[in-house]
Formats: C-alpha cells, sequence, structure tokens
C-alpha cells in the first residue's frame, strides 16, 4: 500500500506547482490511509517516500516520454561513489549511447544527477532508457532499471 501511496505523490508532484500532497475525502483531510491502516500525519512529498525508490530513479523523461535529442535525463541515485551508468538502445535493443554518470551524492545518501545525453537514430522509433551501476566487485551490472522512451533523429 505504501508503493500505491508513494506511486500518487510522485505522479502528482511531477508537476513544478505541486510540492505537497494532501488527500482528501468530501473535504475532510484522509488520517488514515486504506484498511492497512497507513497513518498520513500531514501533507506528502516526495521526501516521505523516498525510501521506496530504487537505486537509480529517473525522473525525467517519465516512463513512455519522448526523449530529445540530445535527450535530458535527469532523477536521482544512491549509488557507490556517486556514479552508475546510462545505456539508450534503439528498437533493435542496440547500443546507441552509453555515459557515465555522477549523481551528486552516493553511498548512502541520495543524490541529483541531470545529464544530457546525444544519440543517433535514423528515424524515430521506441527505444530503451537503462540505468545501472558497475558491481564493485566485477563491475558487472546491478542495480538496473529499464524504461522504454520515444527517440527522435537528430534535428
Amino acid at each position: 500500500m505504501l508503493n500505491r501511496l508513494g506511486q500518487v505523490v510522485y505522479t502528482l508532484t511531477q508537476f513544478p506547482t505541486v510540492k505537497l500532497v494532501r488527500l482528501e475525502v468530501e473535504g475532510e483531510p484522509v488520517t488514515v490511509f486504506s484498511s492497512e491502516g497507513v497513518v498520513i500525519d500531514g501533507p506528502l512529498s516526495r521526501k516521505t517516500h523516498e525510501s521506496l525508490l530504487p537505486a537509480i530513479f529517473v525522473d525525467r523523461p517519465v516512463w513512455g516520454a519522448a526523449l530529445g535529442n540530445p535527450g535530458r535525463i535527469s532523477g536521482n541515485a544512491d549509488v557507490f561513489e556517486a556514479t552508475f551508468r546510462i545505456t539508450l538502445l534503439d528498437g533493435r535493443r542496440r547500443q546507441i549511447a552509453d555515459e557515465r554518470v555522477m549523481a551528486t551524492c552516493g553511498t548512502g545518501c541520495r543524490g541529483t544527477f541531470d545529464v544530457t545525453i546525444e544519440y543517433d537514430v535514423a528515424k524515430a522509433q521506441w527505444g530503451t532508457l537503462r540505468v545501472w551501476d558497475g558491481s564493485a566487485k566485477d563491475g558487472s551490472p546491478e542495480n538496473v532499471r529499464e524504461y522504454p522512451v520515444w527517440l527522435t533523429a537528430a534535428s
């Protein structure tokens, strides 16, 4: 249930004018959410649900959105030494970009990232934005998350 509540909060707060979420029923504040008894003791924010996020969370582009070319990718991460990779795959799952990214904080704290990546596709198509962290042990991918994105040819 906490994941569902977090999903609502993250969806609503993706808009710059929404910072906090207050749940109401017929104009009255909700203090207990669902039959599971999740206590809500005030307005909810992204910080309230940060512990539910994956190690690397992409906030922009949103799931299934267009990625400009070059494409801006932002979010937050809690990974070893604040570094991870962003890989773009085209519609045939061929790698078209791969970049090392650094968050503002790592190893035990969530840091933000905001990067612009150039890529090359001949025509617009669905692709995959993959974020991942290399294992400190052997460099193998871990904390892998994939997001569908609409890739566009460079203008």
